[in-house]
């Protein structure tokens, strides 16, 4: 159940949630469930379902609660994210809160710990994300969040095959993008070749954590996490000569 402040704000949506058809159990994930949230930081909700989950059952939750926003499909948000709500739900206080949901199933769930298991993933396009965002994300997120009701699947250690493979995938793709940016850079394609430099940084700096065996669930904070952020602030400046970052990535990356 929630703790401390938490109580009078998500008591209640837990108590619409909870009957719903097929949840099996919800999770508190996010910043908010490591303790380090911004005042105007959301709320996320991962909702572990069975075959009998269906959003219908949501939307109608969501209607006779007065919450407003927009509930998605399975599947709409893609084969990582899944699918979910984007919803604003009033506080204690009256004002409105955004709450994320994120449908997590659960046959789904256990078919990427496999995967992970096995060292086996991909990485999928996303709006958000400047590297993608690989299919093990659902199974990081275990190790992050913090159970609320019912039956949320515990941790998962990051296997010693996904922290191989992955570290060597991630290094190998900032490798050939990096090749290809100090081409844009000695055409004068500035704007592309910052651009995919940003991309070469974050490819990067997943392939350091999978190094060190830690989940990466987004790209907030991850150049500093793994010690990029000074390159990033390069890119950002535009003081430093396109030639000289290119160099420094390269001996970041470790390639001649």
């Amino acid at each position: 159940m929630p703790r401390g402040d938490e109580v009078t704000f998500l008591a209640p949506i837990l108590d619409h949630l909870v009957p719903v058809p097929g949840v099996s159990g919800i999770a508190l994930g996010g910043s908010r469930a490591r303790g380090n949230p911004r005042p105007e930081s959301d709320w996320d909700l991962a909702l572990y379902v069975d075959d009998r989950f269906r959003p219908d059952q949501v939307r109608a939750v969501a209607a006779a609660a007065g919450w407003s926003g927009h509930v998605a499909e399975l599947g709409e948000w893609g084969p990582v994210m899944n699918g979910g709500a984007w919803l604003q739900i009033p506080g204690p206080d009256g004002e409105p809160r955004k709450v994320d949901l994120i449908w997590r199933e659960l046959l789904t769930i256990d078919q990427l710990i496999g995967d992970a298991d096995r060292g086996e993933f991909r990485v999928v396009r996303i709006p958000f994300a400047v590297a993608g965002m690989p299919t093990y994300v659902p199974v990081g997120e275990l190790s992050f969040g913090r159970a609320l009701h019912g039956d949320v699947p515990g941790p998962v250690p990051m296997s010693d095959a996904l922290r191989t493979r992955g570290g060597t995938w991630w290094r190998e793709n900032a490798t050939f993008d990096l090749d290809y940016a100090a081409m844009l850079a000695a055409r004068d394609e500035v704007g592309l070749a910052v651009g995919l430099l940003a991309r070469v940084l974050a490819e990067l700096a997943h392939a350091r954590q999978c190094d060190a065996g830690i989940w990466v669930l987004n790209e907030k904070g991850l150049l500093a996490d793994t010690g990029l952020d000074h390159l990033g602030a390069a890119l950002r400046a535009g003081d430093v000569p396109l030639a000289d970052v290119v160099a420094a990535v390269r001996t970041a990356i470790g390639v001649a």
